[in-house]
């Protein structure tokens, strides 16, 4: 228990820091664009593979919006539920993307941060549930 509460922590913690880190390390890269445009797509961009999440609104019942985002936060349980982002065919697609970088910069931070996040939920998986599993797509939309 105290082993699955520390990977949960671990996995919020990773999932506060890594716009951060983005953010940090492309603004000492790309010191000649606009920070603000900068900043919004790699924040966006690591917060929008959760979106599909919501999915599962639709298909269980929670009292609130709070519950159901506590019931996120704090179980294994909701990998059990199709995702449609958070999948080996998303990883695998996503680097093939990648040269939108040299198009638009931001667009390619967007993907990175994007992908960024989704590696780290597949790392937590492994690391938490000891295999990969859940990331199958076993029903269709």
């Amino acid at each position: 228990m105290v082993y699955m509460r520390l990977g949960l922590f671990l996995h919020n913690l990773s999932h506060v820091l890594l716009p951060f880190l983005l953010c940090l390390l492309f603004s000492l890269l790309l010191k000649t664009y606009d920070p603000v445009l900068l900043y919004l797509s790699i924040f966006s961009g690591a917060l929008a593979p959760d979106l599909d999440h919501l999915i599962m609104l639709r298909d269980y019942r929670f009292k609130s919006f709070f519950h159901f985002l506590s019931y996120v936060m704090s179980s294994d349980r909701y990998r059990k539920s199709f995702l449609i982002f958070h999948n080996l065919i998303v990883i695998f697609i996503l680097p093939f993307l990648f040269p939108l970088l040299w198009l638009n910069v931001y667009v390619g931070l967007f993907l990175i941060a994007f992908h960024s996040h989704l590696i780290l939920d597949l790392l937590f998986d492994f690391y938490a549930i000891g295999d990969f599993s859940s990331w199958k797509i076993r029903r269709r939309i």
